[in-house]
């Protein structure tokens, strides 16, 4: 179960890093298809699991400029408030992990758009599919199962 848990935040954080949130949340809820082959939840789940391998990617270089993710996190909140404040330690830390973790997403993005495209899958259905996931508690399963499976 910790397993399934752990997937289910990180394809979601997934659709986040990739940008697709918004793409996704525009879209209504009544064009949302389900009725995608096991082979293409496969090749989703084969999607899914680069972006994770990028999400660890960041998550190290935060940690290597002494910071944990929540920290990371809450110091990008803090910088959308004018009045919070973060100390000039932990501004420079932020700074440097920010870079680097702009280098990994932009280098994440052609890694994601090549196996989207090598699995044969196609942006349209990654997204549609990632739509479904969002929305549709049988997809989620399916994907899910996948995903624990692998």
């Amino acid at each position: 179960m910790n397993i399934l848990k752990r997937n289910q935040f990180s394809l979601l954080m997934s659709f986040i890093l990739m940008g697709l949130s918004g793409q996704l949340l525009a879209q209504s809820p009544q064009q949302t298809r389900t009725d995608f082959s096991d082979g293409e939840l496969e090749n989703f789940v084969e999607v899914v699991k680069v972006q994770q391998k990028g999400q660890l990617e960041m998550a190290e270089a935060i940690q290597s400029e002494g910071l944990d993710v929540n920290a990371f996190n809450q110091i990008l909140q803090a910088k959308q408030d004018p009045e919070a404040e973060v100390s000039k330690e932990d501004e420079v830390k932020f700074r440097a992990a920010s870079q680097k973790v702009k280098a990994i997403q932009q280098g994440l993005q052609s890694k994601v758009m090549k196996k989207i495209n090598d699995t044969g899958l196609g942006m349209n259905t990654y997204t549609q599919i990632a739509q479904a996931y969002q929305q549709d508690a049988e997809v989620q399963k399916k994907v899910n199962t996948i995903l624990a499976d692998n």
